[in-house]
């Protein structure tokens, strides 16, 4: 309490009245808190160096304030915030980079658990940026992982068709998987097949929706199974539905092209495909 006829030094201003003694006080609880005050844009908590990737939806998480403050002046400016894996979307590397990488993944020490928790954050965010896409995103990115594919020697194809294998065995045995296998298909072509195919032909197919599941043949040469889209065992003919993603160029891709031989020579049937984004317009190859 000040004594009579002395002035307070702060001549009884407060924090609601004086602007300085405001900004003195946020400055006090921000170096206490570690939280954002109006002078101060940038947290010096760890824990709100954090942004979200405009690409995918996954948690750009920073380890140093600076960078953090460098990328959020950039946004600023208008560049689009991106985390890693979207970054390099379309990047193209050359062949010594290639190598380096190679060499660097397969020389590196690897932390089980930091391995664990650095696969579970990428799963994550592939599946985040997939669900954001449109269905002509997907259509592309299709494309391009076939044409990846395609540029493959046969030596390779074999190796990553045995990885993909080797995965698909991991994540059934993850998922206790009860030994019924169910590939992937296209709700939107189930009403097409039961009413349009089935009236145009005269028969009942075989689907994934039908009671009896998917048609399907074992391949013995090449150790796999092929699965129809749709089949009718009176007619013994097998339809394939294809999406936008298995033509270039307005040609059947190379590994679409293989399958479709593999499965005339085995089941000696007639095999139509059908493309699904102009549905009822049939490429017939018998």
């Amino acid at each position: 309490m000040a004594h009579k006829g002395i002035i307070p030094w702060n001549k009884g201003l407060t924090k609601e009245t004086s602007e300085s003694l405001r900004i003195a006080g946020e400055k006090n609880r921000v170096h206490l808190t570690g939280r954002i005050s109006p002078k101060r844009k940038y947290s010096m908590n760890p824990d709100d160096w954090i942004l979200i990737c405009e690409n995918c939806g996954c948690d750009i998480i920073y380890k140093s304030r600076d960078t953090f403050k460098q990328v959020c002046l950039d946004k600023k400016k208008g560049r689009i915030v991106k985390c890693r894996g979207c970054c390099q979307i379309g990047t193209i590397r050359s062949e010594e980079t290639r190598k380096k990488q190679s060499e660097s993944a397969k020389n590196r020490t690897i932390n089980d658990e930091n391995e664990k928790i650095r696969r579970n954050k990428i799963k994550k965010a592939q599946k985040n940026r997939y669900a954001n896409m449109s269905s002509e995103d997907r259509e592309e990115l299709n494309i391009k992982i076939n044409g990846g594919r395609d540029k493959k020697s046969d030596e390779e194809k074999k190796l990553w068709s045995q990885r993909t294998s080797n995965a698909m065995k991991k994540r059934m045995l993850d998922l206790d998987y009860d030994g019924t296998f169910k590939p992937g298909y296209n709700k939107n072509t189930i009403e097409y097949i039961d009413t349009i195919l089935s009236e145009q032909y005269g028969c009942e197919f075989i689907h994934a929706e039908s009671e009896k599941g998917e048609f399907k043949i074992y391949d013995k040469k090449c150790k796999k199974f092929y699965f129809a889209d749709a089949y009718s065992p009176e007619l013994n003919l097998w339809i394939e539905i294809d999406e936008k993603y298995h033509y270039r160029n307005g040609e059947l891709s190379q590994f679409d092209v293989d399958r479709e031989n593999r499965i005339k020579e085995i089941q000696k049937c007639n095999l139509i495909r059908i493309k699904y984004n102009k549905i009822g317009e049939q490429k017939c190859h018998i």
